[in-house]
């Protein structure tokens, strides 16, 4: 019954606000098809520098893919894309320049440009559309887009006012507008009559996976190819027809230099990328801003693992690496936000916890001793033995030499015992807990040889050749070969794209071969075990 209630006010709310200037249909078919969402292999993502505007988005090869708002637990679009002369645009090739992606589909007949950047000032994604023909023909050029507003695209509803197409769940609202505007529209259900939705002046009324559809004004031809289409969000429809309006009405060359000069911005606070980087600088570059863009900007110290649906989670081990990589390239601040979320009683912090907390002097023993306690009391690791023995030097910084007794007996216990394996060999090499030339060590390594590849793993096995005393330039050019033309690191390729943990390997390694020395390593446990700090 409450459901039907607030199924029933929601329709009425979207009917109070509809225009009245003339009667249009009501779409058939709800709720449609069960919404999905894209795969996770994106070619782009991008947000603003500030926090003022907590919108950010991702580019598949189609177009324009999840769209987070409010906060990046909460993809609110499934995909903008286009159709000329009636067939979807499904494959372009994608440039990155700071975090603004260039979006080119070239034909015989037509060329179509999309250019995305965000709104720093608002939440409103902002797509410059240059759309030429090359046949000398007239053609056109038709919008799709599929709202999934806050998670669920099973709910929504979606209708015209004016020009704009608007839509809207219990939670927040999307409207998408145009200069110049959009003329026929129309809103749908996925899976039904998706085809001939144009045909019709739909308003999709009933909750459901709503799809909505709009004519433009280009042909491709004269004074017909130029186009700026905003998508903003709020929480009621008319607030974020506001918003998309309010961001038009700035302008798209103010609004992307904006956003381009909020990276330049950023990366100025960081430090100058190392000589070691320079062969790879374009992926060294967007990886910075990268880790930055994944911080969910409503919950700070939250970075994504990747943004894609069911990745956009913040894990502690992914969490720990995004926060050394963003340590070595100068970004102190963020890895204390880091650290704040690892020690939240709702994260469940490891040993890493506690090796980056040495790494960052912290002095929060009220909130670091509990999880040393509970360590001590666990299975033994690589990162429990490294935790360990960083938490004992933190608890004789605060005059608890007992307690740091405790910590550094259970981990030298530990140390004796823990097998080198193919499966551990890298984290007890780059933890400091075990030498890379130990026989055990090297054997385990070369059964690692076998394991399949991954960007993290190439990245670590430089951090072990450098322990070794050998040079991991080779490792480092591996890791850069694998970025995408838009210099995205994935978790694997194919894999979930960009991969925070991936992008941060890549910095840590790039400075580590600079240092000639990984810059993670607990210089500490080092000192205890190895021998190896620096």
């Amino acid at each position: 019954m409450r459901a039907s209630m607030r199924c029933l006010a929601l329709v009425c709310a979207v009917l109070a606000v509809a225009p009245a200037a003339h009667a249009r249909e009501r779409a058939p078919g709800a709720p449609g098809d069960k919404a999905t969402w894209t795969a996770v292999d994106k070619l782009g993502f991008g947000t603003s520098a500030t926090r003022e505007s907590r919108v950010a988005f991702t580019v598949r090869e189609p177009g324009l893919a999840e769209v987070y708002y409010p906060d990046l637990a909460h993809p609110s679009t499934r995909e903008l894309a286009f159709m000329v002369d009636g067939r979807r645009v499904t494959e372009g090739a994608v440039t990155n320049d700071g975090l603004a992606y260039t979006h080119t589909t070239q034909t015989d007949d037509w060329r179509l440009v999309r250019t995305y950047v965000t709104d720093p000032q608002r939440a409103t994604v902002l797509v410059k559309v240059r759309f030429e023909s090359r046949d000398g023909q007239d053609h056109d050029l038709e919008v799709a887009f599929d709202p999934q507003l806050y998670g669920d695209g099973d709910d929504d509803v979606g209708w015209t006012r004016g020009h704009a197409l608007l839509a809207h769940d219990a939670h927040i609202a999307s409207a998408l507008v145009a200069r110049p505007a959009l003329t026929r529209t129309s809103s749908g259900y996925k899976g039904r009559d998706e085809d001939t939705l144009l045909e019709h002046t739909y308003d999709a009324l009933r909750p459901g996976n709503v799809v909505q559809q709009a004519h433009t004004r280009l042909t491709g031809r004269g004074d017909a190819r130029d186009l700026v289409l905003a998508l903003g969000f709020a929480g009621l429809g008319s607030a974020a027809l506001r918003t998309a309006e309010a961001t038009l009405d700035a302008g798209w060359d103010t609004t992307a230099g904006a956003y381009r000069d909020g990276w330049i911005a950023y990366r100025n606070t960081l430090l100058p990328i190392p000589a070691a980087a320079l062969p790879l600088s374009a992926a060294y570059e967007t990886s910075l801003l990268a880790l930055k863009a994944l911080e969910d900007k409503a919950d700070p110290g939250a970075f994504i693992t990747s943004p894609s649906h069911e990745r956009n989670v913040v894990k502690a081990r992914d969490l720990y690496h995004v926060a050394t990589g963003l340590l070595a390239a100068g970004d102190k601040a963020a890895a204390n936000r880091a650290l704040d979320q690892l020690l939240d009683e709702r994260m469940a912090g490891d040993g890493l916890t506690l090796v980056l907390a040495h790494q960052l002097g912290s002095g929060d023993w009220t909130r670091l001793r509990p999880l040393a306690d509970k360590l001590a009391r666990g299975k033994r690791s690589a990162e429990k033995i490294a935790g360990l023995i960083c938490a004992a030097n933190l608890a004789r910084r605060k005059g608890a030499s007992a307690r740091a007794r405790t910590y550094e007996r259970k981990a030298d216990r530990w140390q004796r015992t823990i097998a080198s394996t193919p499966e551990t060999v890298l984290d007890l090499a780059r933890l400091g807990v075990k030498r890379a030339d130990d026989p055990a060590m090297v054997a385990a390594l070369q059964q690692r040889k076998r394991f399949p590849f991954r960007p993290v793993e190439y990245g670590e096995r430089g951090e072990y050749e450098l322990l070794a005393g050998r040079p991991a330039t080779t490792d480092l050019n591996v890791m850069g070969s694998a970025a995408t033309d838009a210099n995205m690191l994935g978790e694997r390729n194919p894999g979930a794209t960009p991969f925070a943990w991936s992008h941060a390997q890549l910095i840590r390694l790039a400075w580590s071969v600079e240092t000639r020395t990984p810059v993670e390593l607990p210089a500490v446990v080092a000192a205890r075990y190895t021998s190896a700090a620096s």
